[in-house]
C-alpha cells in the first residue's frame, strides 16, 4: 500500500504527484509534524489516504520549512537520530513462533479477541528468522532519508495544495 499525494493546482511537474509506500510515508509525515506542527495539525490524519491535505499557502509554507531544514542540516540530523533509535530497538519474536490468529481466538464476552500465544518451537525453515525464533523489530521496516525529504519539499512548494489519497 502507498500514499498517493496529488497536487491540487500544480505550478510545475514536480508539484503534480508524490508517492511513498507506507514504509516511507509514515516516517516522512512524522518528520513534517516535527518540523511544522502548527501546519500539519491542520491535516486531521496525515497517516491515512482519506483525501485530507493542505491548501496552497500552507503547502508552500510547509515545503519551505522542510527545505530550510534540509539546507541547515536539521533533516540529516533527524535522519541520523531516527536510525540510531531504530538500531537500538530490541528484536522481537518471529511470526513462526506465534500461534496463527485463527488458533489464538479467545472469547471474552460476546466478541472474540485474538491473543498472542508464544508456545511454538521456531521453524528451522523460516525465511524471516532462519530458525532462531527472533526477528528484527517491526519498526525497522520504516525508512526515511534526506533525498526523500527534499523531494517532498519540492512537491509541496509547487503543488498548489495537496490531497493524500
Amino acid at each position: 500500500m502507498g500514499m498517493d499525494v496529488y497536487g491540487l493546482k500544480p505550478k510545475t511537474s514536480k508539484g503534480e504527484y508524490f508517492r511513498n509506500n507506507v514504509w516511507w510515508w509514515h516516517p516522512l509525515w512524522d518528520y513534517c509534524t516535527y518540523i511544522s506542527p502548527e501546519l500539519t495539525s491542520k491535516v486531521q490524519d496525515g497517516h491515512s489516504n482519506s483525501g485530507d491535505g493542505l491548501n496552497a499557502v500552507d503547502s508552500r509554507k510547509l515545503g519551505f520549512a522542510i527545505q530550510d531544514s534540509v539546507e541547515n542540516g536539521k533533516a540529516e540530523e533527524y535522519v541520523n537520530e531516527y536510525y540510531e533509535v531504530i538500531h537500538q530497538l530490541p528484536d522481537e519474536k518471529c511470526f513462526c513462533v506465534k500461534k496463527n490468529i485463527f488458533e489464538a481466538f479467545t472469547v471474552s464476552g460476546p466478541i472474540p479477541f485474538p491473543v498472542e500465544v508464544d508456545d511454538k518451537e521456531p521453524n528451522p525453515e523460516c525465511q524471516t528468522c532462519k530458525g532462531t525464533g527472533m526477528q528484527r523489530n517491526w519498526n525497522s521496516n520504516y525508512h526515511i532519508n534526506v533525498t526523500n525529504i527534499q523531494q517532498f519539499s519540492e512537491f509541496l512548494i509547487d503543488c498548489g495544495g495537496f490531497q493524500i489519497c
